[in-house]
């Protein structure tokens, strides 16, 4: 009886979560690019991305990025922001004050407005990438992403180059 109940809690859930599955095939129209991009996913779910193009490139690997990490990429883009806590409670306010306190998005911010032309254009190709691909996720929410309460709000320039300044932090430590 256990076993049963067991295969039709499973069949549930598979049914239930087997459409939130990032799409693997098919074909997308990312905007903006100047030539067709291939991403091939293998076995254990590792992208390829093949372009002609810097920029088309990184449009592809920030569209990866959204289907693939939806959850981490909002968590990551409030924990920039300090506005972790308004998600994930109380208990990670501190993160929040920190990430205020350090002026990782102010510093960000203004060092957004000093990109050269190259590096700005591709950093908007790898924003036009996460935009549409959290568009593709949005359609139907993973079950982390509904567990959590993630509105997979839009990414901006700063709030790429503010993570970097985490990033720097966390490997000092």
């Amino acid at each position: 009886l256990l076993a049963l109940l067991a295969v039709c809690a499973g069949a549930y859930l598979w049914h239930a979560y087997s459409g939130t599955l990032p799409p693997r095939a098919g074909r997308f129209e990312l905007p903006g690019l100047s030539a067709p991009v291939t991403i091939e996913w293998d076995a254990r779910g590792v992208p390829t991305i093949n372009a002609q193009s810097l920029n088309d490139a990184l449009a592809a690997q920030g569209f990866v990025h959204a289907l693939d990490r939806p959850l981490q990429l909002e968590l990551r883009r409030r924990a920039v922001r300090g506005r972790l806590a308004e998600m994930a409670g109380e208990s990670l306010l501190w993160m929040d004050e920190e990430s205020l306190r350090l002026g990782y998005r102010r510093l960000a911010i203004a060092e957004s407005a000093r990109l050269s032309p190259a590096t700005h254009n591709a950093m908007q190709a790898y924003l036009s990438g996460i935009a549409f691909g959290l568009t593709q996720v949005q359609r139907s929410a993973p079950p982390d992403c509904r567990v959590a309460g993630a509105t997979l709000d839009a990414w901006d320039a700063a709030d790429v180059l503010a993570l970097g300044r985490i990033f720097a932090g966390e490997l000092s430590n």
